[in-house]
């Protein structure tokens, strides 16, 4: 056991934490064990690392696969984009596009991650709500209105995706 002289406010924190404090009054010495207290840090230090641990684990459980995606086929979509969402983990285009009964859909377009397009050439301002582009994506396996981008085509004819710029004219391929 050690000796402190206490102050009022360390002596109620102490307390309120569950802390073994044992004192008369605030003048007297203040009888601190310090064995239960640093095995209440090590449970506290632990529970911390736990919450840590599962979080983690969380987080990178969160991050899902590209198996919803059919990878094996391509779509072409000519459209006006309604949204660009540059933001993490992914962007997004959202992309209305004209169907064959005349009526418009909303299309969700995952892209990689803004660190992962701004490699690739793009910004945040490559693609605006309004810009009436192609894109070619892989689509969701279960038909809903979605995909994986793999390339765009912006206004200017510039193209932007996994594949990169197509080759120019005379250029083998």
């Amino acid at each position: 056991m050690s000796h402190l002289q206490p102050d009022a406010h360390v002596l109620d924190v102490l307390e309120s934490k569950g802390f073994p404090v044992r004192a008369i009054t605030v003048d007297s010495p203040l009888k601190v064990d310090w064995e239960d207290v640093s095995m209440k840090m090590l449970s506290a230090w632990s529970a911390l690392g736990v919450a840590v641990a599962l979080f983690a684990g969380g987080a990178a459980q969160a991050h899902h696969s590209f198996a919803m995606f059919d990878n094996e086929k391509e779509k072409s979509l000519e459209g006006t984009v309604k949204e660009f969402q540059w933001t993490n983990p992914h962007a997004w285009i959202q992309l209305m596009v004209k169907g064959p009964d005349g009526k418009m859909t909303e299309w969700s377009i995952e892209c990689a991650s803004p660190n992962g397009l701004k490699r690739q050439g793009w910004r945040a301002a490559s693609i605006k709500a309004g810009d009436k582009v192609t894109a070619i994506i892989h689509p969701l396996k279960n038909g809903d209105s979605g995909g994986s981008l793999v390339i765009v085509t912006l206004p200017d004819g510039k193209t932007l995706g996994r594949r990169g710029p197509p080759p120019k004219e005379g250029e083998p391929q």
